[in-house]
């Protein structure tokens, strides 16, 4: 897991529903993250009616990956949980056709995964004192400050 998705998982299990901001560069990965999660992300109108005197491409909406692959010709796949992963891998690749398979993975649960294992150097706990909105976001909650 990123960074950015867990900086914006943080939110998101605290109900957060929407996030006003202006779209950049310094900010890219915190805006794919924001992507696939629940809350909506909305751009900065007033600075635009200010600027050019009408809003613009303000309605920023989680895109539908399976339609967005069709778009382009691909196929595009949509599975809601792990007993359709390899089902859906067959087909695709048995497709001979370019493939998108939208996977929803819950970062939590690869954190948990990651401290069992100890496979990630430095990984394996969060740093003594850590938020407790990033504890419950990563179900880590015995390594958090009380």
């Amino acid at each position: 897991m990123k960074a950015s998705e867990l900086i914006v998982k943080c939110p998101e299990n605290e109900g957060v529903e929407y996030i006003f901001s202006v779209p950049g560069e310094e900010n890219m990965d915190l805006l794919h993250a924001l992507l696939t999660s629940s809350i909506r992300f909305v751009l900065t109108r007033w600075k635009q009616m200010l600027r050019f005197g009408r809003p613009a491409f303000i309605g920023f909406n989680n895109p539908d990956l399976v339609k967005y692959a069709e778009s382009f010709g691909a196929n595009g796949f949509r599975i809601e949980s792990t007993d359709q992963l390899a089902p859906t891998l067959r087909t695709a690749l048995d497709s001979n056709k370019l493939s998108l398979i939208d996977c929803p993975v819950d970062g939590a649960k690869n954190l948990r995964l990651t401290q069992r294992l100890g496979m990630i150097p430095g990984l394996g706990k969060l740093p003594a004192g850590a938020p407790p909105a990033i504890c419950r976001s990563a179900g880590l909650k015995k390594d958090c400050a009380k």
